[in-house]
């Protein structure tokens, strides 16, 4: 059967040792919008040649691609200079736009992408994070759902372009961060009596509470355990685990 065995890569040279490593699934972090259309209606993808390259070696390597698209150019940006950041709710169309020419493009020969992440750990607060980090950081702390709402409504633009490209596409929530239970706070420190604020990990929920389910089809999250120390003794105290 195949194998259920994914690694996350960096760089081209990484590809050949994932193969060799039995992974079938790869996740790439990422296809940058920002790079791709830095003036609004103008799509360089040249500046991506080295990401189209690494799909086809994939490809011929029969892996399956998660690729990640972020990074939001500067006449997109919810927040000025923060390319991790949200994209302007007027700017959501030109988001859909680029996101439906990329499918159509990648989801092809010779590059056979199927699966779509819209940001990399979009719940996280822009104020926590370098402007230009790896992670998403759509997060809102003023907002019960930190967020989540704001990002359904981009999710209900883009949805239905991707799979207007691609009828097959599959499409994932960014890869939740999710570091602690809201409904069950884990103490700041073991016996403080102080509890997490765990508001951040209600973002899926601000999601569905907008109305987003069903503009997705799977939910990327990014589970740590922690090592204990001893063989097989790992969990996550911040989910009681």
């Amino acid at each position: 059967s195949p194998s259920i065995f994914g690694i996350e890569y960096h760089t081209q040279g990484e590809l050949l040792t994932v193969k060799e490593a039995g992974a079938l699934w790869v996740r790439r972090n990422a296809l940058l919008w920002s790079l791709v259309e830095p003036t609004e209606g103008v799509r360089d993808w040249a500046a991506v040649s080295q990401l189209e390259e690494e799909l086809i070696q994939a490809a011929q390597q029969g892996q399956q691609v998660i690729l990640v698209i972020r990074s939001t150019p500067t006449w997109a940006q919810r927040i000025e200079g923060s390319f991790c950041g949200a994209i302007k709710r007027k700017k959501f169309d030109a988001f859909a736009a680029f996101v439906r020419d990329a499918v159509a493009r990648y989801s092809q020969p010779p590059y056979q992408v199927k699966y779509w992440e819209l940001w990399n750990e979009p719940d996280v607060d822009p104020a926590a994070v370098k402007p230009d980090e790896v992670y998403g950081c759509w997060g809102d702390p003023q907002d019960d759902f930190f967020g989540g709402g704001y990002y359904a409504e981009m999710l209900m633009q883009v949805y239905p372009q991707i799979k207007a490209a691609d009828p097959q596409a599959q499409v994932l929530v960014g890869g939740l961060l999710l570091d602690c239970d809201p409904i069950n706070p884990p103490e700041t420190s073991n016996g403080s009596g102080q509890l997490r604020d765990c508001t951040s990990s209600r973002f899926l929920e601000g999601i569905l509470e907008a109305g987003g389910g069903n503009f997705f089809d799977g939910v990327s999250f990014h589970a740590y355990d922690y090592y204990y120390g001893t063989a097989g003794q790992y969990g996550n105290g911040n989910w009681h685990s």
